[in-house]
């Protein structure tokens, strides 16, 4: 089972800072597909977003996949640092 991000703790290349839509999971605000990743460079580390492909998108909340350890971002780098008590079903 792949752990779940969670905002500004969980790294792709750079922290991953969300929108400013906050969804909690057992109190913890996970990240969403979109959610911004600090600049870690020239582009496109400099505005890189967090962008699912594949089999991502295991679960959905209001019509936007959550993020796993492994879901890449759009600079190319994978997201990290997942939280591994909240896991998917």
């Amino acid at each position: 089972m792949a752990n779940v991000l969670v905002s500004r703790v969980s790294k792709a290349g750079g922290l991953i800072t969300g929108t400013g839509l906050r969804v909690l999971v057992a109190t913890i605000p996970v990240c969403l597909e979109g959610d911004l990743v600090d600049s870690h460079g020239d582009s496109p580390h400099s505005n890189a977003t967090m962008k699912l492909l594949g089999a991502s998108g295991r679960i959905i909340h209001a019509g936007v996949p959550v993020c796993f350890d492994m879901d890449p971002a759009t600079c190319g780098h994978l997201g990290t640092l997942g939280v591994p008590r909240i896991v998917e079903p």
